[in-house]
């Protein structure tokens, strides 16, 4: 089962991440979605696609998700787009964009599939 995570800000991530999870699907792989819902929207993922509302940053839900399907591969679509409030406030994006990233990529190397 292919792992997609995606905090998805505006319409056209979510149509990017909507046209990616049906691309997986019909090549007979099950997709499963971890968003925070911040900017983006449950409507925005197709209803029978197993969802997750939480943070990539959070250990004790990448380990739940991974018990319950077999994950093995992730897309880590950062969401925080926002120029002008990136300048006045990097350190927030750094976390969302990169940090949670990181986080994402080290628990799955740690708790596996």
């Amino acid at each position: 089962m292919k792992g997609i995570h995606g905090d998805l800000s505006d319409r056209w991530r979510g149509l990017h991440r909507k046209c990616h999870c049906r691309a997986i699907n019909s090549k007979g792989e099950r997709v499963v979605v971890l968003d925070d819902l911040v900017y983006g929207h449950r409507e925005s993922i197709d209803a029978d696609i197993p969802f997750y509302q939480g943070s990539a940053g959070d250990r004790g839900l990448l380990a739940r998700i991974a018990k319950e399907h077999r994950i093995e591969s992730c897309i880590h679509f950062a969401s925080l787009i926002s120029v002008g409030e990136s300048e006045k406030n990097p350190a927030e994006y750094f976390e969302n964009n990169v940090g949670q990233g990181i986080s994402l990529l080290k628990t799955r190397t740690q708790i596996g599939s």
